[in-house]
């Protein structure tokens, strides 16, 4: 490396240009003190939790005979500035050390914060000042650092990358022991790491409750299960309890319940202008902008598409995968920005196989994708829809355990699907669109829940009737459905009604001896069987038979099903 000193600085090709004026002139100030003093800013009154966290921390950094080096990594607005504070200020850890330094990258680069942090303190030589490299200066500093006896916790605070912390600016001298805040995962395999996650239930109520009701009010108290459900939404996140902490204080007439109907990743109480009189330097969305920023362009659109799924685990093989391939999007680009969203705490990997996003992330990824514009959603949810119907038609309608268990995880965004993406759906005059609601309603009907299929039965049935018209064939098949749910529980007189109209449907619809016509016939015949009104079904039985061998002949399924009904009745 090419280090030359001039009279305006140090010009070095990886640090650039470093304030050398400033820092000489400082360096022959007189000498004040022996000891350069501990630069840790108070730490939040509302602190709470984090106890396991920090002993963990603690025994990772008492590693004797090397210089310890421990990340704190977890995504923006987990805590992990405030977890640094709290540690390097605990009485039950602050023993073990003779000082602590904070060195912040949002305030300038390693190299230059240490060389002004030790300038007025240490007596660099005129030698190394003019001529040594910034990598020299700064290992003098550490060598000379105060005290000179005793462990030293060091403090690098907001590392964006193992690039912001070159080994040569790091102390090599074992009683240091450096601790770093990072949204990056793996930052490097000499370091250990703490992945720090969100708070528990009862702790995200506990802080609530210490910043609300301060003034030994009870509101949180009074109305613990809505408090419960605005801790959920907010994903226990610290940051934005803490906020919607501050917002509730501040407005002692508005409740819980109300503030819960207004609450939002945009509204007020998430904002910059909250941050006043808390530690808290911005506001929640400003805290995930300084991850978004780091995207490259694909990272940013698979967040967007991402945030489209419902909340919960999204299958990545099942789900994602088809609609990336649907999209056009390249493979390996997929697959880095992938590592590019997990590396910076946007996503969780579940099992290496599902894709886990935080609640407010998941606003977030959609609050990016709302600025792309209608235009844009429509075609990552066409995508989604398209994935989410193909994995509907592997759900037999009786499906057995297996079955069940292999598209679990797919329901949640299946009903999401019938819930919000019904125009993204390509080709609905095909059995699309009736396959939004089906496959979850038989997956519903194989646990014996019938409540929730007959949801979806219903809403089949009044989406298709809206969008396809009253007279579309799959109307009639939607009707029949529903029919076959109530005559399943026994609902014979609700049943009856719906399969003689999908009769009279495909009647009109069709001629006479279609194969649709033969199992309605088939359906309404059943019914009457199971009621015992056997003169009623033997002529429907017989219909349906004849139609059956004249259109599918006499050994097709459907047919033999058919003649087995009849030879079945007594």
């Amino acid at each position: 490396m090419d280090n030359k000193n001039t009279q305006t600085g140090i010009k070095d090709s990886t640090f650039g240009d470093y304030a050398q004026i400033e820092i000489n002139q400082t360096i022959n100030l007189p000498k004040v003190s022996t000891t350069i003093p501990s630069d840790v800013r108070q730490g939040s009154p509302n602190f709470v939790g984090r106890q396991q966290d920090l002993k963990n921390l603690h025994e990772a950094l008492q590693n004797e005979g090397k210089v310890s080096v421990c990340a704190v990594r977890g995504m923006g607005g987990v805590g992990k500035t405030e977890l640094a504070v709290q540690y390097a200020l605990s009485r039950e850890f602050q023993q073990r050390y003779v000082a602590c330094y904070w060195f912040s990258l949002n305030q300038g680069d390693l190299a230059t914060q240490i060389l002004l942090k030790a300038a007025p303190y240490l007596a660099m030589p005129e030698k190394l000042q003019k001529l040594g490299s910034v990598e020299e200066q700064v290992k003098w500093c550490w060598q000379n650092w105060h005290p000179q006896e005793g462990q030293i916790l060091l403090v690098i605070d907001d590392v964006k990358s193992l690039e912001d912390i070159p080994q040569e600016l790091l102390p090599i001298s074992s009683r240091f022991k450096v601790m770093l805040t990072t949204r990056q995962r793996n930052l490097s395999l000499r370091f250990w790491e703490l992945s720090l996650g969100v708070l528990s239930e009862a702790e995200s109520l506990e802080l609530l409750t210490k910043i609300v009701d301060a003034e030994l009010t009870s509101r949180i108290e009074n109305e613990i299960e809505t408090a419960k459900e605005i801790c959920r939404y907010l994903g226990y996140l610290p940051l934005a309890l803490e906020l919607v902490a501050k917002y509730l204080k501040d407005d002692r007439m508005l409740s819980l319940e109300d503030y819960l109907q207004q609450l939002s990743l945009e509204d007020e109480s998430l904002s910059d202008e909250m941050v006043r009189g808390i530690t808290a330097e911005r506001g929640v969305i400003a805290a995930f902008n300084l991850s978004w920023q780091r995207l490259q362009r694909l990272a940013t659109q698979l967040a967007m598409l991402l945030g489209r799924f419902a909340a919960a685990a999204i299958p990545w093989q099942d789900l994602v995968e088809p609609t990336i391939n649907s999209l056009g999007w390249e493979k390996k680009a997929v697959k880095d920005a992938r590592k590019q969203l997990d590396n910076l705490s946007l996503i969780e990997i579940e099992n290496g196989k599902n894709i886990v996003i935080h609640a407010l992330l998941r606003e977030y990824f959609r609050y990016q994708s709302k600025q792309e514009g209608d235009d844009f959603i429509h075609v990552l949810q066409g995508g989604i829809a398209s994935s989410g119907i193909a994995v509907a038609k592997t759900i037999p309608q009786n499906p057995v355990i297996a079955d069940i268990d292999r598209v679990r995880l797919a329901i949640p965004h299946l009903e999401l699907l019938s819930q919000e993406m019904l125009d993204d759906i390509p080709n609905p005059d095909d059995d699309n669109l009736m396959w939004a609601f089906v496959g979850v309603a038989w997956f519903y009907e194989g646990q014996g829940q019938y409540n929730s299929a007959e949801r979806y039965f219903d809403n089949c049935l009044e989406a298709v009737q809206s969008r396809l018209g009253d007279n579309h064939p799959h109307v009639a098949t939607s009707l029949n459905n529903l029919a076959g749910l109530y005559k399943s529980q026994g609902r014979y007189t609700e049943a009856e009604p719906l399969y003689l109209e999908a009769l009279d449907l495909y009647k009109r619809l069709f001629r006479d001896n279609h194969t649709h016509v033969a199992t309605s016939l088939n359906n309404l015949a059943q019914l009457y069987k199971y009621q015992g009104r056997y003169k009623e079904a033997e002529p429907l039985f017989l219909q349906a038979l004849a139609i059956g061998e004249q259109a599918l002949g006499e050994n097709h399924p459907t047919t033999v099903r058919i003649r087995e009904n009849l030879e079945s009745l007594p």
